[in-house]
């Protein structure tokens, strides 16, 4: 019976830790001080146990592999103190605790955490970076998609387990909503941007044509002049952002019927000149519509071209994780079963020499009987 008990220690080592390196430790200090371990001098402690523990802290530092779970995932502190929690609560529940349910309900809080610290590298990067309004829509979305790509590598970094890619849409997901809000933004700024220096630039024209200046032979001709100057000063004004061209058009429509109703009046036109000259603004104005559209839509195409080909990577990095955590897990694995099998070994090594011992003792006392007789 004492034999067993102190053979239990050693068996149930040897089954939960195939693979070991023990350590020896002296007491740390005398009994008296034993009990105020806590309170004494480092130079109290007794010097083998001290370099013992230096050995071990070595050994833990420099050589010691670090503890994994759900497929190589290493475990920091936090996660440490989460199994315990979880455990401890499976045990105080009455309930057995499960490895596995427990590194589930670990990979849940690591992948919301590890979402949460990449939206939080996301929006700083931006705030910090971003100053609106862009001169382009491209501008922003390299923006965009550089501290998506960062944000994607924390994440990755941190989370683990996740199996239906959950937490990986959940983050494209916020970083895609953030971004379209941004955009927003900068659209209404370049907007209200624009708006604002045009007010000022056509303040003298729009003062004339209270006064009803250009309503006069050659008023019309004037007119167009002083707007073709007011427009190369707002082409020439910079950082009005990705709406310039929109409001520029919008303006040039809005005094159409204006311009219109001072050429109907110019006595110096002929009435073939007024409508050579109307013919001009409208395919003039027809042209800058058109322009406007096309580098609208191409902007909408290099958008979403830029979009899948984010999407693509990230779910390609996510693939090739999931693949290297069932590498590590299938390594584990098999690190296990070698271990295993060399425990075996051992235990049938030990088995036998305790058997040649006993066949020893027992040929020992024929031999010592055998002289008896004799």
């Amino acid at each position: 019976r004492r034999s067993s008990d102190l053979n239990l220690p050693r068996e149930c080592i040897r089954l939960f830790f195939p693979g070991r390196k023990c350590f020896v430790f002296e007491r740390p200090a005398s009994r008296k001080k034993l009990v105020v371990l806590d309170k004494i001098d480092e130079k109290d402690l007794d010097e083998d146990f001290v370099e013992q523990t230096k050995a071990f802290c070595n050994y833990i530092f420099n050589k010691c592999k670090e503890k994994t779970i759900g497929g190589g995932h290493p475990v920091t502190g936090k996660l440490l103190a989460e199994l315990a929690s979880c455990f401890v609560n499976a045990i105080q529940d009455g309930t057995t605790p499960c490895l596995e349910n427990t590194v589930q309900a670990l990979s849940q809080i690591e992948n919301q955490e590890a979402v949460q610290e990449a939206i939080s590298y996301y929006e700083k990067q931006m705030e910090a970076t971003v100053k609106l309004p862009t001169a382009t829509v491209k501008e922003l979305l390299n923006l965009h998609s550089n501290f998506e790509r960062e944000a994607m590598k924390i994440f990755m970094k941190r989370s683990f387990k996740n199996e239906d890619n959950e937490y990986q849409k959940q983050l494209e997901g916020v970083l895609k909503s953030k971004y379209e809000a941004l955009e927003l933004q900068n659209m209404k700024i370049s907007e209200n941007k624009c708006q604002d220096l045009l007010t000022l630039l056509s303040e003298p024209i729009k003062k004339k044509l209270s006064e009803g200046f250009y309503f006069k032979p050659g008023g019309y001709m004037i007119l167009v002049n002083e707007l073709q100057e007011m427009t190369e000063k707002y082409q020439k004004t910079p950082d009005k952002g990705v709406k310039a061209d929109e409001v520029l058009l919008k303006f040039h429509y809005e005094n159409e019927s204006t311009k219109m109703s001072i050429l109907q009046m110019d006595k110096t036109l002929s009435d073939k000149e007024k409508e050579i000259e109307k013919e001009r603004e409208k395919a003039e104005a027809v042209k800058q519509e058109n322009e406007m559209k096309e580098n609208l839509r191409a902007e909408a195409q290099a958008k979403m071209e830029e979009m899948q080909k984010n999407h693509e990577e990230n779910m390609a990095k996510m693939l090739q994780k999931l693949e290297d955590e069932k590498n590590q897990q299938k390594q584990a694995f098999e690190e296990m079963l070698q271990n295993k099998y060399q425990e075996q070994q051992r235990l049938r090594d030990e088995q036998a020499e305790a058997q040649i011992r006993l066949l020893q003792r027992q040929i020992d006392e024929l031999n010592s009987s055998s002289c008896s007789v004799m």
